[in-house]
């Protein structure tokens, strides 16, 4: 442990100075889509959409983009725009060889104008504020966008460290704040200011080492935690005087277990403890003497799992250490000298029941409830009675993002720092609002209200200072600017149509089915911070947020007339009653018309019907066939012909024919080596003009004759002689083993010839 005595006094002159932010600028010029950088007029029409007049065209702006119209022949510099007037929904041009024009905003279209062009009270100017009172502003490269912004919030800037690593209100109000440089770019000092209640430096200033926490204990003594410099503690000794004693991890055993400190508590018995990020929780007991000061980290504390420790906070007698590895909590009591600590690890799921496990920092409210930052899984309340967590926002999906940290405001709102965004989230609306107009990349550091209700939190760019969040969240209130829809972009021809108000039926060929709708609420100052929500007014009931902002894809509509409604948040994410309807007309493939799907399907359902009755002809005519064979299995077949035949008689050749073949069969009954081939060569035929023929008669082919003739005469001689075995009907019958025979015999008659012989009974 190494300790210096250091005296520190008033320094003046410190480099930190406030910055009020007054607006926001965007330039454009033709890198960004506009049809020329020489300006000739603004004007903004009655829907609320901004003009732009150039030297070659006139552009059309909806806060993502422009979209130029030019006039038909040949642009040159005699052709190119003069003067610009804006009157009735229309603009007049004149050209610099005399020529004039006008565009119809109506119909996005030109024509020449014969007429006397409007008089000088409307001519557009090359300086306009539109209704949201934006500044746009003609410069010989383009023209700038200028957004004025509320007076509610302020940045504390620091040029030589812009970066914010800890923030502590002191007993006298005063801010400590301590900013460091950039690391990633090498810079590994930084330096502590303090300011006064009224945020203006105070000249005290500790410089040198990059501070990642800052406390002060019940005797004044200020405890800076450093990023790898150890501790430094800071003893009042006079007026804006400390004597600073510094502290380091070294080989003494009561030395610091780790140099990296990144919060430090005292606890209501006047404990100090210090966590760090490699060394676990270390121990100041109380009655101590900053002087010389002893550093333990308990025994029972679980340091091989635990290493990693970013936040420690006190809640209803409990110390909560928030790791790397999840949260540890321990009972805090006044204890003598053998007391032992019991540290327990709470369990957190990585799923929906709880935060990842990688926590940032533990927030007490003023309430008393318990928050907590993770990696990852955005804030969680933490519910000491039952020990489990809560989703603070579960229902909105825009919550569960990777967030920072989180500072109460009131009883019903939160901040909500992330990497990009700092939000303020209204719990009993369960909504979002952005109340800062400006992106700031966001810092880690945990944010702090002071003693007066300001909220002051860290980022890339200083300091951020909010003094009435609500109020600025509504600079914006009881406007709902208009939706308007701009375009439609057939994806597959990679073509385009502009719209404009009239378009109040928009039809869809099939070819264009795969097309893309643009539209905007016209919020120039706001655009980027704006959604949209989308419904069909014929279909649905709810609305549904678009997947990719001022844009949506029509390719899943299906063929009809729907009507197309849009709406639009405002920059704080209140949804406005702004809805904008366009009528379309999707036309249909030839194959999804009506009538063709009727007739389709009338096809298919007359198909069906000629199926099924000849399923049904065939299932009756095999019930007779088989009754026949049933009763007369020798002569059965010539019977039956004639119900095959259904309207036909058999003609005496075809009868005689089966009588052959039927005496054929019953003088080789008993043959088992009896075959088709021996069938034909009695008969004098070939075998292939003997298997149509059959089948031609009887429907079958002749190997299923000849089973069914020997089925059938097995059949009889099983009922009409019962001492008769079944094995002997088989060979008898012409069957080569009675196992085949039994396996024939109850496919047939589905059940086997011992059943059939019982069931003639």
């Amino acid at each position: 442990m190494y300790r210096l005595i250091l005296i520190l006094i008033l320094i003046v002159g410190n480099g930190s100075e406030w910055m009020r932010i007054s607006a926001t600028v965007k330039s454009f010029s033709t890198a960004d889509g506009m049809s020329h950088d020489r300006i000739v007029g603004l004007c903004q029409d009655d829907r609320g959409v901004v003009w732009i007049c150039t030297w070659y065209g006139i552009d059309r702006y909806d806060g993502y983009g422009f979209k130029s119209f030019h006039p038909q022949g040949k642009q040159d510099t005699y052709s190119r725009f003069k003067k610009a007037f804006f009157r009735n929904d229309s603009i007049f041009v004149s050209t610099v060889n005399g020529r004039n024009l006008v565009f119809s905003l109506a119909s996005l279209t030109y024509g020449t104008y014969d007429g006397p062009l409007p008089d000088k009270n409307q001519r557009c100017s090359v300086n306009l504020i539109d209704s949201d009172g934006n500044e746009w502003d003609a410069t010989y490269e383009g023209v700038t966008l200028t957004k004025r912004l509320s007076d509610n919030y302020h940045l504390l800037t620091n040029p030589a460290y812009p970066f914010v690593r800890a923030l502590y209100e002191d007993s006298q109000g005063r801010l400590w704040v301590a900013w460091c440089g950039n690391q990633d770019a090498g810079m590994s000092d930084g330096e502590v200011i303090v300011y006064d209640s009224n945020g203006h430096p105070t000249g005290l200033k500790f410089e040198g080492k990059v501070v990642y926490s800052i406390n002060e204990d019940k005797d004044h003594n200020v405890w800076l935690g450093t990023r790898q410099n150890g501790l430094s503690i800071l003893r009042p000794s006079g007026e804006n005087e400390f004597t600073v004693y510094d502290y380091y991890h070294d080989d003494n055993p009561n030395s610091l277990s780790c140099n990296r400190i990144f919060d430090i508590l005292q606890d209501s018995y006047g404990r100090i403890w210090i966590a760090t990020l490699g060394g676990g929780v270390n121990l100041v007991e109380k009655g101590y003497d900053v002087a010389d000061l002893s550093f333990s980290v308990p025994e029972e504390y679980p340091l091989a799992t635990n290493p990693r420790v970013r936040s420690i906070e006190e809640c209803e007698g409990l110390l909560l250490i928030a790791t790397d590895n999840g949260l540890i909590k321990t009972k805090l009591k006044s204890m003598g000298d053998n007391h032992r600590w019991i540290f327990q690890s709470v369990t957190m799921e990585v799923d929906a029941d709880g935060p990842a496990e990688e926590l940032i920092h533990i927030i007490k409210t003023e309430r008393g409830k318990i928050l907590i930052s993770s990696f990852g899984r955005g804030i969680w309340e933490y519910q000491i009675d039952k020990s489990a967590f809560r989703h603070v926002a579960a229902d909105d999906i825009a919550y569960k993002q990777p967030v920072f940290s989180a500072l109460p405001q009131g009883r019903d709102s939160l901040w909500v720092v992330s990497r990009s965004n700092l939000l303020l989230y209204d719990k009993s609306g369960k909504n979002f609002i952005t109340p800062v107009n400006h992106a700031y990349t966001m810092l880690e550091t945990k944010p702090l209200k002071d003693s007066s209700g300001r909220n002051w939190f860290a980022t890339n760019d200083g300091l951020l200072c909010i003094e009435n969040p609500l109020e600025t969240s509504r600079i914006d209130e009881g406007r709902s600017p208009a939706v308007i829809f701009t375009e439609l972009v057939h994806d597959q021809t990679e073509s385009s149509r502009s719209l404009s108000y009239t378009d109040s039926i928009v039809t869809i060929i099939p070819s264009q089915r795969n097309s893309t709708l643009l539209f905007s609420s016209l919020d120039y100052g706001n655009s980027d911070r704006i959604r949209y929500y989308w419904r069909i007014a014929e279909k649905d009931t709810t609305w549904r947020e678009t997947s990719h902002g001022h844009s949506l894809s029509l390719g899943e509509i299906p063929p009809g007339k729907w009507t197309m409604e849009i709406r639009s948040t405002d920059a704080s994410g209140q949804l406005l009653d702004n809805s904008g309807r366009l009528h379309l007309d999707f036309e249909a493939y030839w194959y999804e018309r009506q009538a063709v799907r009727v007739a389709i399907y009338a096809l298919i359902g007359l198909f069906v019907l000629f199926v099924l009755w000849l399923l049904i002809k065939y299932r009756r005519l095999q019930t007779i066939y088989s009754k026949l064979l049933d009763s007369q299995p020798v002569a059965v077949v010539s019977a039956a012909m004639t119900e095959i035949k259904d309207t036909e008689e058999l003609t005496d050749a075809d009868r005689e024919f089966i009588d052959t073949i039927n005496m054929k069969l019953e003088s080789g009954l008993s043959d088992t080596d009896f075959s088709i081939d021996d069938l034909v060569g009695s008969l004098g035929m070939s075998r292939s003009v003997f298997y149509r023929k059959l089948k031609s008669i009887v429907g079958q082919s002749p190997s299923e004759y000849i089973n069914q003739y020997r089925l059938q005469r097995a059949a009889a001689m099983l009922r009409a002689d019962d001492s008769k075995a079944i094995s002997t009907v088989a060979y008898e019958c012409g069957f080569s083993s009675p196992q085949y025979f039994s396996n024939l015999f109850r496919k047939r008659y589905q059940m086997t010839p011992n059943e059939w012989r019982k069931n003639g009974r």
